[in-house]
Formats: C-alpha cells, structure tokens, sequence
C-alpha cells in the first residue's frame, strides 16, 4: 500500500503566520487553491482507492481539487477526525514567533499539561493518527490522506524516525509512505 499524504494548501493564518490547530479553521487563499490544483496534477494518475480528509475546510477542499484533476473515477471523500490538525487549545490563532519564543511548545510535550491548556500533546496526536493508518485495509493499493503540518509530521515520526524532513512540510506537499515490502518507506514528491 501507498499512502499519498498531502498537507493543505495555503490560508490566511500561514500567511499571517498564526498557529492553526485543530480549534481553528481559515479558508484556502488564491496561491493555495493554486497549491491544490497543482497537486492534483501531480498526482492525476494515480487511482486512489480511498479518499481521506480532516474535517477542516481547508484540507476538504485540497482534497476537492486533487479528486478534480484526476484521471479517474475516484471513490466519495471520507471525513476523517483523526487527520484534524494538533489542536493547540488557549494558543490557537497565536502568532507562531510568540509562541516559539515564550517556550510554550514544552507544554506540548506533556499530555496533562497539554490538556490544561485545553490542547492535546504530540504524543495523543502521534497515537490518534498512526492507529488511524495502522487500520487503513491493506488490500488497498492507493490511498489520498489529506491533512495538516503538525499531524503528518507526528505520523512521519511514529513511522519513519530516521526519514523525517527537517523543516515542515510546505503548503501542499505530497509526501509517499510505501508499506508494499512490509516496512514504511517515505518519498517526498
């Protein structure tokens, strides 16, 4: 099985650089619409058999514009909880810079301190979306996983420690994971 992870295309809150978990929900803007159409060419030929989103706008519509663009009939979108995007609770829409630089990534680090917050850690995050994965049916060839920075990069880390990018993933990038020799492998597009 191939897993085409896609982050969505780009919204205000990048633009703006604002933290946008889980909590939060901006629209695409006209470069990431753009993205979006951009990586349904790409990825035009490729039959999924299943179709997966988070349930925020964003990634629904990347998802609407990559099933657009493809060569075949694709199988209806499925809403996904476990895709949603880290949710960052009382820091949700904070500027990204403020948030690096008073440290409060550390409480990420911590379930309890995380749920304080009204957030989930890294951790609940990496669990929710590597079980989601892990339960995907292995008879599928193809599978389109439409989803946000934080929550790939959990999964990227649970799965393929020692192939994670450095940097997060950009607006609209298609990363592979390749489980068809019984080990995940990662190809960036």
């Amino acid at each position: 099985m191939k897993i085409f992870l896609v982050r969505h295309g780009q919204t205000e809150g990048n633009v703006k650089d604002l933290l946008q978990g889980g909590g939060s929900d901006a629209a695409l803007t006209a470069n990431g619409r753009e993205e979006a159409v951009q990586a349904g060419q790409k990825l035009s030929f490729v039959p999924f058999d299943m179709v997966y989103a988070s349930p925020k706008l964003r990634t629904q519509k990347t998802a609407q514009y990559i099933m657009q663009a493809s060569q075949y009939t694709l199988p209806k979108m499925q809403i996904e909880e476990a895709l949603n995007e880290m949710n960052f609770g009382t820091y949700e829409s904070e500027p990204i810079k403020t948030f690096i630089d008073e440290q409060h990534f550390d409480l990420f680090l911590d379930s309890k301190k995380a749920h304080q917050v009204g957030g989930e850690s890294f951790q609940d995050v990496t669990n929710r979306v590597t079980t989601f994965i892990n339960q995907l049916d292995s008879s599928f060839d193809n599978v389109l996983c439409v989803s946000h920075g934080m929550t790939l990069m959990c999964l990227l880390k649970s799965l393929v420690p020692k192939q994670v990018p450095k940097q997060m993933l950009s607006n609209a990038s298609i990363t592979v994971l390749d489980n068809r020799s019984g080990e995940w492998k990662l190809r960036l597009y």
